[in-house]
């Protein structure tokens, strides 16, 4: 009779507690991630968001980000998929958005 050994469990690192005046922008994303060894493959097979929208998260570049509402659903899985709260991230992320978009015109 062969007993069957278990499977090791696969220790994931939990991400530190921020404070709450923490702004949730690109590069802290990244460390996070890179912290936790997820590689942005992992995350876009995880999530089905492109890699390419993820490196644009991680960068900043708001310009070539998707419109508002595919940008929270996207900012929410990337957060879920390092264990962040993810309302709080996507809130934090699209008021930088917000607040890099130039003034109108008058």
């Amino acid at each position: 009779m062969v007993l069957a050994t278990p499977k090791p469990r696969e220790v994931k690192q939990r991400p530190a507690d921020f404070p709450p005046e923490t702004v949730f922008n690109g590069e802290l994303l990244r460390k996070v991630r890179t912290a936790q060894g997820i590689s942005l493959d992992d995350i876009a097979a995880r999530t089905r968001i492109s890699r390419k929208t993820l490196e644009n998260v991680e960068a900043d570049r708001f310009g070539e980000l998707p419109a508002q509402v595919y940008l929270r659903g996207t900012l929410m899985g990337f957060a879920q998929s390092l264990g962040l709260d993810p309302l709080r991230v996507s809130k934090s992320y699209l008021e930088l958005v917000q607040a890099a978009k130039p003034a109108p015109k008058r």
